[in-house]
Order: C-alpha cells, then structure tokens, then sequence
C-alpha cells in the first residue's frame, strides 16, 4: 500500500499593510526655525543696546594704601596720581633746576622777595566745566591753608588762615600777587607735588 502524502498546511494569511506615512510640512519647521532665530536676535540686540559702557579702570600697583585724591589734605603716595587730576602754577626743572611755567605763565616779584605777581594761563578749564582763574587759585591756596592738613606747611609765607585772606591778593581775573611777610620763594613752593589747584565750589 502506497503511504499516504502529508497534510498541506495552508498558507498564511498575508500581513495587514502599514497605514501611510504622515505627509511632512517643511514649511512649518521652516517657521519654528525662522521664529527662533527672530527671539534670539531680538534678545540679543536688546542684551547690547541696554549694557552699559565698559568702565574705564586703572590699576595701579603699590605696596602701600593710597589715603586720598584731597589736593588740600594729601601727603601720602596717592601724590603719584595727583598729577594727572590737578596741576599747579609753576613746574620744577630737576635738569635746569628752576621753576617753568605750568598754570601760571611768568612772574614777577619785588627786590625783597616779599610780593609775587603771577599772570596765570588763559583759556584752561577744570574737569568739571569751570573757568581757571585767580579766583580758582586764591581758593584753592586758602583752602589747604586753612584744613591745616597734609602739606599745608609749604604755604607758610602767606600766614595761617585768619590772616592769609589779606596775603593772596586778586589784581585781575589772570593776575594774583602774594604778599608775604618774609621773603619766600614764591616760584618754587607751587612747583612742589602739594601746590595744586582745583575748581572752586559753583
């Protein structure tokens, strides 16, 4: 007897097809991307716009403290940056070894040495907008005289502060004379790292 042929297993059933994909729309993430960038741009230019200036800083290296910028009270290392704030009437020449014109451009003074007349440079102003002039001057000089502070010695000649007013007489808006009551010399005594002159209060 002939066997018998296996069974036939039937076919599968074929697998039901994915559903489509989704139609993309670049245009859309085109808009994302282009919105983006706008907000990042806006916050940018706004983050530029509102900083404020870098700050002008100037460092300085020293191994000990600088006290004040007071011109009047000053007598410490902070002399080493006066000189770019404050200039006084007359500049000492260490090679020449005079007096130059600073502030003031010539002098004159009597045989004895008591009274000096300085005509001072026209045309300069302060930081802070005013006008130099002889009122400037007769302030300033008065002023360290009278705090009594830091070199306020090198002014001697003029007196103390109750008598000085007299001394530091104004002729014109550029002349000033000093009368003195022994001779001193008016020339060089400015031209010291203490003999500044600042703008008087407006």
């Amino acid at each position: 007897m002939a066997p018998s042929a296996p069974p036939v297993s039937p076919e599968p059933a074929p697998a039901p097809s994915p559903p489509p994909a989704p139609k993309r729309r670049p245009w859309k993430l085109l808009i994302v991307i282009v919105a983006v960038l706008v907000i990042i741009s806006g916050v940018a230019a706004y983050v530029v716009l509102t900083a404020p200036p870098p700050a002008s800083v100037v460092v300085y290296d020293t191994n000990s403290e600088m006290v004040t910028l007071d011109p009047s009270s000053e007598f410490s290392n902070s002399i080493l940056i006066l000189p770019n704030v404050y200039e006084t009437l007359t500049h000492w020449n260490p090679t020449t070894n005079t007096a130059e014109p600073l502030l003031a451009t010539n002098w004159t003074h009597s045989s004895d040495g008591l009274n000096w007349t300085f005509t001072l440079r026209q045309g300069v102003t302060f930081h802070d907008g005013t006008a130099f002039n002889a009122t400037a001057v007769k302030y300033s000089l008065l002023r360290t005289i009278c705090m009594g502070q830091g070199a306020a010695y090198i002014w001697g000649a003029l007196r103390t502060c109750s008598d000085a007013q007299p001394t530091i007489h104004i002729d014109s808006p550029h002349q000033i004379t000093f009368y003195q009551p022994y001779p001193a010399a008016m020339d060089k005594i400015p031209s010291s790292g203490y003999g500044y002159v600042g703008s008087p209060p407006a």
